[in-house]
């Protein structure tokens, strides 16, 4: 899927998810963990709750 799809749609679709499913998805590779675990990816997914 990464191949394919540009990171900054991935990362709007990781904004979508819930939260359960974000910490599954942190093994999915390397770059989606830091993402997931980014100071500012925290913050933007919180103030959308």
């Amino acid at each position: 899927m990464s191949d394919h799809i540009p990171f900054e749609i991935q990362e709007e679709i990781m904004n979508m998810l819930p939260v359960k499913s974000l910490l599954r998805f942190r093994s999915v590779c390397k770059a989606w963990s830091s993402l997931i675990e980014s100071s500012d990816f925290i913050t933007h997914y919180r103030s959308q709750q």
